[in-house]
């Protein structure tokens, strides 16, 4: 907000020059800092999650050879990384590789045993290549 609304609205009556050197002043002290330019992070505070995508094709039971996504997550205390292989980039296989992973760490449970074996179900017949690719967990 500029200094000349601020000296509007707490009604001002003195010079407009020294109001402005002043709140020039105290803004840097008065800042939020911006939870990115935080450096220390305390345990199970932050996560950074992201798909990597291996530099070679991985092939098939079928012959044929596709390119995985892994998810990668990254606790930001500790810099510990776990990886899964991921069979697409579809919605429910990113909430079911980041539960899997987050759960081998212990850090969340995502639903029911039964809810997740039915979403994983439901997961692999949605794409042909599902029935010979199994998702692995592999921890770093």
């Amino acid at each position: 907000m500029p200094a000349t609304v601020i000296a509007e609205r707490v009604e001002w009556g003195g010079s407009i020059t020294w109001f402005r050197e002043n709140v020039r002043r105290l803004r840097p002290e008065h800042r939020p800092v911006d939870p990115a330019d935080r450096l220390t992070w305390a345990a199970g505070d932050a996560a950074q999650c992201d798909l990597w995508f291996p530099p070679r094709k991985i092939p098939l039971e079928d012959g044929s050879q596709v390119l995985l996504p892994v998810l990668v997550i990254v606790a930001a205390h500790s810099r510990f990384i776990t990886a899964r292989m991921i069979p697409t980039r579809k919605t429910e296989d990113l909430l079911l590789g980041s539960c899997d992973s987050s759960s081998s760490l212990g850090l969340v449970v995502c639903g029911t045993a039964q809810t997740r074996s039915r979403a994983r179900r439901r997961s692999q017949m949605t794409v042909a290549t599902r029935a010979t690719i199994r998702p692995a967990t592999t921890t770093i």
